[in-house]
């Protein structure tokens, strides 16, 4: 996971380790924070849940769809 600056509060983007490159304008991001992102953890026995902690003092899990994401998530916890 990658921690990503944006207006009104801390995202991060999920990126394969196999994905080379620069990313493109519109990329699917993780919202939920009113803050910045501080840290992310993947789960350590399912590669499809993982937790994000921010400045604003939450800590959130997210799914993450099979095939990656496609499109920009918000927290399901």
């Amino acid at each position: 996971s990658i921690h990503w600056d944006s207006a009104g509060g801390g995202s991060f983007l999920i990126h394969p380790l196999t994905g080379v490159g620069r990313f493109g304008a519109s990329v699917p991001l993780y919202t939920g924070h009113a803050g910045p992102v501080l840290d992310t953890d993947f789960h350590p026995f399912n590669e499809h849940v993982i937790a994000s902690a921010g400045e604003d003092g939450r800590i959130l899990l997210w799914q993450i769809p099979e095939n990656g994401p496609k499109e920009s998530s918000s927290a399901y916890s």
